[in-house]
């Protein structure tokens, strides 16, 4: 017979008084505002006292209530403050005790869990640790009854705390939490810059990226971001503060933030794949592209000003694919008498665009109703809070045609093959279930350098996918390939690419410039230095932020509506404005594969 741990922590981090915690936690989860999104299968939130992080800690708890009554196992990982562990430490309790209640401890689960070398029953760890226990209330509240698996995690490697998260997966009625906060006790603006570089890491699910005084928590997400690249979750930045944004001063802050991670639609709860029935037609065979160049050809417009149409190059798609092949070095389809019976080819147009700027005298004529960019999959990481100053350069401080010479320059001599390599990886990933492996070394050296780009995938017009990387993190050509997957098959509002639909998806790519802070003092004045056609816009406000891309002026070319829509993305209100509201904008160039006319 076990025992039942007791609270550490009750009466300090939170109330002791089950009422008071009880309103405190369902006020928080109120101010969180309604859920959206799919329910997560993962989630990383803070652990500190709830005047400080509890805001932070229920924007992720919040996405939890559709699930209520579902949820019936909690796989809860932390860092240990008080005595030290290697490697991954259970509790021997029967239950953890708080003031709403007891939370039983999945006995069977830890069984799996004891089977991996590094994992041990040891209550030293657990006596009076905080990490795990504060985020059992904010369950509780969400989920009502439930078992968890209280895992204290010490020094371990990413891969080591990975298997054993592999091993307690399970499917919808399992919830994974991971418990840091992020950097410590440094003054307000340098935690800023260092939260906003773990958040990027996060984001690219890179554990490698976090620094050691990033997060307390490193060694427990650096295990959950190993999964969520191997899974292909998509992970959706919900805040991210520190202690000078809620309720203490800005001398000497700690950083939180939250997380969300989602499962493939088609993939949420379960490991395996959705077969097809008897009775439903088999889908078409996977197949492989190659690159056609085509002549040089005039634009037909009679516009003094314009310029010879960019060489079209058509990607035709072939059976057999090699997944050993490289764009650019693919051989030619041989022909044979038994063409007829082989697929035909699909040829597409690969087109330089860029949306044009709004005059006074014409704006641009409104484009398919859908935003090329709206999604909540890669949300733009907080940049340095060094960027707004009082003598910020301004928006033309950025070397805006260099970035255009140089990027049209690479579109022009590489966009047929990172649009052909877009193609490959949704490919790949309609026959092997994950993005095609790039080697980053086989590539020009322009493609190798680090570079951000946006995906959007496009049916008969429509948009059917898009995600990005809000800034530069991995070489271009690596960027691309991850993110037209994820584009295809991680896109929560839509579910995954069929094979079926594959020859009606058109295909853009935009590389974007670094993002440069804007300097205003209200809104009239950041709406004057907008620059319609060209800009794209970053926001951020009170730990939210969102991105437009420039091509979303073709749907809102009035500055006001664009901002206001941008918001919107954001979760703030259209008229929302405060003294701390940022801004940085960029510029992005776009090559795209559409059906010829």
């Amino acid at each position: 017979m076990g025992f039942i741990r007791s609270p550490a922590v009750a009466g300090q981090f939170y109330p002791g008084d089950s009422k008071q915690l009880s309103s405190m936690v369902e006020r928080y989860l109120e101010e969180a505002g309604p859920p959206a999104g799919p329910p997560p299968k993962a989630l990383i939130a803070p652990h500190a006292g709830y005047v400080y992080s509890g805001p932070i800690a229920a924007s992720a708890y919040n996405l939890l209530r559709p699930v209520r009554g579902k949820i019936e196992h909690v796989i809860l990982l932390g860092p240990c403050h008080r005595v030290p562990v290697r490697g991954m430490a259970l509790s021997g309790a029967d239950a953890f005790e708080t003031p709403l209640g007891n939370v039983s401890v999945d006995k069977a689960a830890c069984e799996t869990a004891l089977t991996f070398s590094r994992v041990e029953v040891f209550d030293a760890t657990h006596e009076l640790e905080h990490s795990l226990e504060v985020h059992l209330p904010f369950l509780q509240t969400v989920l009502g009854d439930f078992q968890v698996v209280p895992m204290v995690v010490g020094e371990a490697a990413p891969e080591s705390v990975a298997e054993v998260l592999e091993a307690l997966w399970g499917g919808p009625e399992t919830l994974i939490v991971i418990s840091s906060d992020l950097s410590h006790y440094l003054d307000y603006d340098s935690a800023r810059k260092i939260d906003g570089q773990t958040c990027q890491a996060i984001e690219a699910l890179d554990p490698s990226k976090i620094a050691r005084e990033g997060a307390c928590g490193r060694f427990p997400v650096g295990g959950l971001l190993a999964v969520a690249r191997k899974r292909g979750l998509t992970v959706t930045t919900l805040d991210l503060r520190n202690s000078g944004d809620t309720a203490g001063p800005r001398d000497r802050v700690v950083g939180y933030g939250s997380w969300a991670f989602a499962e493939p639609v088609a993939k949420a709860g379960g490991d395996d794949l959705v077969e097809t029935g008897p009775e439903d037609p088999p889908p078409p065979p996977p197949r492989a592209a190659s690159v056609q160049w085509n002549t040089p050809s005039k634009t037909g417009s009679s516009d003094s000003t314009a310029v010879e149409a960019r060489p079209p190059a058509a990607v035709r798609w072939d059976v057999e694919p090699d997944e050993k092949s490289v764009p650019g070095k693919t051989e030619a389809t041989k022909e044979s008498t038994e063409a007829d019976d082989k697929p035909k080819p699909r040829a597409v147009s690969i087109t330089l665009n860029r949306a044009e700027p709004v005059s006074k005298k014409q704006e641009p004529r409104p484009g398919p109703s859908s935003q090329a960019d709206d999604t909540g999959q890669d949300r733009p990481p907080t940049p340095s809070s060094e960027m707004k100053t009082a003598d910020a350069s301004p928006p033309q401080a950025l070397d805006e045609s260099s970035f255009e010479d140089a990027t049209r320059k690479l579109l022009e001599d590489h966009g047929a093959n990172i649009l052909l390599l877009a193609a490959l990886s949704i490919d790949h990933g309609l026959e092997k279930g994950k993005p095609v492996s790039v080697d980053a070394s086989e590539h020009p050296d322009a493609l190798r350098r680090e570079g951000a780009c946006f995906v959007t995938l496009k049916k008969n017009g429509q948009l059917r996918g898009c995600i990005g990387s809000p800034q530069a993190h991995r070489a271009l050509v690596v960027d691309v390939a991850e993110n037209a997957y994820r584009a295809a098959f991680n896109d929560p509002r839509f579910p995954k690419l069929e094979a079926a639909e594959r020859d009606d998806i058109d295909i853009s790519i935009s590389v974007l410039s670094p993002q440069v802070p804007i300097s205003f003092d209200n809104e009239d004045e950041l709406l004057a230095q907008l620059r319609p056609g060209i800009d794209g816009l970053v926001i951020a406000d009170g730990g939210r932020r969102a991105l437009f891309l420039p091509s979303v002026w073709l749907q809102l070319p009035k500055p006001r509506d664009f901002l206001n829509r941008l918001k919107i993305k954001a979760a703030m209100s259209a008229d929302h404005w405060s003294d701390s509201f940022e801004a940085w904008r960029f510029v992005a160039e776009e090559v795209s594969a559409a059906d010829p006319s």
